[in-house]
């Protein structure tokens, strides 16, 4: 709530300022008052309420640790708690925090874990960008303007590396995204290619390579 309950009905913030300053000054001009007599003297004397430190300061994820934290969610958002308490113990002075540790601080810090997103920041290259222009601009062998469609085979590889995987869920503020760089460039254990004919228009539908019935064709290999 925006608006902390009044003191008098079981409220902890104690009374504001203004209201207290008010208070002083009708019982210096001798009109009637609302707060005691006790607590305006009080007042007098010390303006500014007490600040609320929960009669314990916390001890956890503060200080260099709480840097350490935020340094590594921030360059790497799709940490795991124990990764991020791994991290802080070997770069600190060895304190091993607990995963509800990590995930309560992350929270007080307003950052919650969701879903992520995998950006290719190669496709935005000048080279990919005029790569992808010409092959739909050129004719053959540059691109494929004028190729009838059912001429066409299209065909695409991925390779993954299971130590490389891309997670799909990560820290961030809320409201903000979690985004991180795609794993290309490694070295690949599982090869997949999918290659797909769109179909001959002229072929009746129940015979396989017909527009109803493309032909298919899926490979996986491994390499070391």
């Amino acid at each position: 709530r925006i608006v902390p309950a009044n003191p008098s009905k079981g409220g902890s913030s104690g009374y504001p300022v203004w209201y207290r300053q008010q208070e002083i000054d009708l019982y210096d001009a001798g009109q009637p008052t609302t707060a005691s007599k006790n607590s305006i003297l009080r007042w007098k004397e010390r303006l500014e309420p007490f600040r609320q430190t929960g009669n314990k300061e916390s001890t956890i994820l503060r200080g260099q640790h709480q840097i350490l934290l935020s340094s590594y969610i921030f360059a790497h958002p799709e940490a795991t708690a124990d990764e991020v308490a791994t991290f802080i113990a070997n770069a600190s002075d060895g304190t091993i925090y607990s995963r509800q540790d990590i995930s309560f601080r992350l929270k007080q810090l307003k950052m919650t874990r969701k879903r992520g997103s995998t950006e290719a920041y190669q496709a935005s290259l000048p080279h990919n960008q005029l790569t992808r222009e010409l092959f739909w601009s050129q004719g053959p062998p540059t691109g494929i303007y004028g190729v009838r469609r059912y001429k066409l085979i299209d065909i695409d590889e991925c390779g993954v590396c299971l130590e490389d995987s891309n997670r799909t869920c990560g820290y961030a503020y809320s409201g903000v995204r979690v985004l991180k760089p795609g794993n290309y460039g490694r070295g690949k254990n599982i090869t997949v290619t999918l290659a797909i004919e769109p179909g001959h228009p002229m072929l009746p539908a129940v015979v396989h390579g017909s527009t109803q019935r493309p032909r298919r064709r899926l490979r996986v290999s491994t390499q070391g």
